[in-house]
């Protein structure tokens, strides 16, 4: 275990190393345990920090731009406003600490684990754009759990956190925060809380909202297919031949998406060749569509009319 001595000195000389590579030494931490130790607001820029235990330190104000921390567990820190931008966040665990305001821009997560952490007005948002001027979908979290974290008015603007990435979501605080323009297809937000937030053109599809707080949302132009509701704000039926949803002004079959309007008023036939149009491959013959809709119309009008 080393002193708050050394802690300093291995600072002071990172601070050297990153000014001129030949009178310092760079932040190289591992395999160590460190408690209730200052890192003094330090600039600790492409650090290497790999096999520690860090618990009850105060990190405020520290600056891990691209570094690289690895298979270790921090816990019950003081840790606002830290960057984390572009930084390898390998196999952390973050357990109970205080992280509000910080930036984690570019940053990567791997096999980690967010445990009832208090991350209220942080920076997930992704800045970058690619030729044409639209927002490129950055990867922040990979392969992780977030378990009991407050994530209050934080920033995920075009940021992709999808099931295909293995994000694994469990009562989450998400009130009040933007999720313009992101990927979250898939996630499990049952028990989470997205009052009050932004979600303006966000892709939801597969997303389960069991048991989730949904209030204030404007689903209209956010994405929503073969999604499971909360039976309040977004309805869900499964309707025999396809998982159908019905939230804001728009219902989906499958994924097939139209105003609830243009669904119920609609010729029959219409509605027919645009389900045998939008699923081809299906093997669904036009009179098992026609039978279908004969069937599903009417309940989904009594359904949107109670809505």
């Amino acid at each position: 275990m080393i002193s708050q001595t050394i802690l300093n000195e291995m600072i002071e000389q990172h601070q050297l190393w990153l000014e001129d590579p030949a009178t310092g030494k760079q932040f190289d931490l591992r395999n160590e345990r460190i408690n209730e130790l200052d890192f003094q607001e330090g600039n600790l820029s492409k650090a290497f920090i790999l096999g520690c235990d860090i618990k009850e330190c105060c990190l405020k104000n520290v600056n891990f731009t691209e570094a690289q921390i690895g298979f270790t567990a921090i816990s019950k820190c003081k840790m606002q406003n830290i960057n984390f931008q572009q930084a390898s966040l390998s196999s952390v665990r973050f357990m109970n600490n205080e992280i509000g305001s910080s930036s984690f821009y570019g940053s990567t997560n791997l096999g980690g684990v967010f445990y009832k952490n208090n991350l209220e007005s942080s920076n997930f948002k992704s800045d970058e754009e690619n030729e044409e001027g639209i927002p490129i979908l950055t990867t922040i979290i990979n392969h992780c759990a977030l378990d009991g974290n407050n994530f209050s008015l934080s920033d995920f603007e075009n940021t992709s956190l999808n099931e295909e990435n293995f994000v694994k979501f469990k009562e989450n605080n998400f009130q009040n925060c933007n999720f313009k323009n992101c990927d979250l297809k898939g996630l499990f937000f049952s028990e989470c809380d997205l009052t009050g937030s932004s979600i303006e053109n966000t892709i939801f599809d597969e997303c389960n909202f069991t048991k989730s707080k949904l209030e204030a949302l404007n689903f209209d132009t956010c994405s929503l297919a073969n999604c499971l509701g909360d039976n309040k704000n977004i309805i869900t039926v499964q309707a025999h031949l396809f998982t159908c949803v019905i939230a804001g002004t728009k219902m989906y079959v499958d994924t097939l998406v139209k105003d609830q309007e243009e669904w119920l008023e609609s010729p029959d036939s219409v509605i027919v060749a645009d389900l045998l149009e939008a699923f081809p491959d299906s093997g669904y013959t036009e009179e098992e569509l026609t039978n279908w809709w004969s069937i599903w119309k009417p309940i989904f009008e009594r359904i949107i009319k109670s809505y």
